[in-house]
């Protein structure tokens, strides 16, 4: 998914990104496109959605970093993946 970025009057870029990335995770969801949504963002903000997700009988995996993650997002997802963990075998090719 890409989004452009758009400048707002206070001069702060925003991407609007959490907005369409849930809206695509409920519109698939709800088309049963899926069985695991993984979501890598640890925004309260997607909350609501990921409990709609679950409510439709689909899992919700989230993976982020440990300080970057809201705790209730954790404690709601179906599994937690620490991307803490796995930094040092992420490489750019």
């Amino acid at each position: 998914m890409t989004k452009p970025l758009r400048k707002r009057n206070d001069g702060l870029i925003e991407k609007g990104i959490d907005i369409a990335l849930a809206v695509d995770m409920l519109s698939l969801g709800f088309r049963k496109a899926y069985d695991v949504a993984i979501l890598v963002s640890g925004d309260g903000d997607f909350i609501p959605a990921v409990k709609v997700i679950k409510s439709l009988g689909l899992r919700v995996e989230v993976a982020m970093f440990r300080n970057a993650l809201n705790p209730d997002l954790k404690r709601i997802a179906d599994r937690f993946i620490a991307l803490d963990e796995l930094a040092d075998k992420i490489e750019k090719k």
